[in-house]
């Protein structure tokens, strides 16, 4: 049974390929560092990740002048997600980033290096401060605290507030209060370029109405038929 705070999981996607003269890239799922490994065992852990490893190796090996990323994902490693953003930047390419339907977290991080930043009107982006566990003594986690508050610092605002159209002030209270944006919201704090308009189902074509002769016409010949089957003409 799901629970309440146990997010669904987005299907995992990593995948280039070149498309009309472009690199089409999708990044689908969680962001890590590596593959992860069970504490106590030692052993990988089951599932697939956005590596940043995986993502330079993939991009690189397409040489196209222009990249279009489709990204979809909840977020995960801080470090990871700045990994991949600096390694777009030092890209000499023009970069369209699509956020196909969330962008949370660290994968907000990767959104920012978008030359343009393209979201359906029905996605969302959500930023918020770094987190991270931890156990130990009051020294311990005061260490912890300290050192998230500069990845806040350092990571986190500097990356975003390179888009954002507001203060600083403003930015570390939307960050602070772990803030989801709608597309209209993003375009209007600078955080996308473009929303894409949902598509109207087209309307259904009113039928011409039949003129009476056709009706008549057409009653004529289905009594000839029928009397043509009555007489065994057929």
């Amino acid at each position: 049974m799901q629970t309440k705070n146990k997010r669904e999981q987005i299907d995992y996607r990593l995948e280039a390929e070149e498309r009309d003269g472009k690199c089409v890239v999708y990044l689908y799922g969680d962001i890590a560092d590596e593959q992860p490994v069970n504490f106590w065992t030692g052993e990988a852990e089951d599932g697939d990740y956005i590596i940043p490893k995986n993502v330079r190796e993939m991009i690189d090996k397409i040489d196209a002048p222009e990249l279009e990323i489709h990204l979809n994902s909840y977020g995960g490693s801080v470090f990871a997600s700045v990994a991949i953003f600096n390694y777009l930047k030092e890209l000499n390419k023009r970069i369209t980033v699509v956020i196909d339907a969330i962008a949370a977290s660290g994968a907000s991080l990767i959104a920012m290096a978008a030359d343009k930043l393209i979201m359906p009107a029905n996605a969302m982006l959500m930023i918020h401060r770094a987190s991270a566990g931890g156990w130990g003594n009051c020294n311990d986690l005061r260490e912890v605290a300290n050192t998230l508050e500069k990845l806040d610092n350092s990571v986190v605002f500097n990356t975003l507030k390179s888009r954002y159209k507001g203060d600083a002030e403003e930015l570390k209270a939307l960050v602070d209060a772990e803030t989801w944006l709608t597309a209209e919201e993003c375009l209007a704090n600078g955080l996308c370029d473009e929303i894409v308009p949902l598509k109207e189902k087209a309307e259904k074509k009113p039928q011409e109405p039949v003129e009476e002769g056709e009706i008549k016409k057409a009653l004529k010949f289905m009594k000839n038929f029928a009397n043509l089957k009555t007489r065994g003409e057929l």
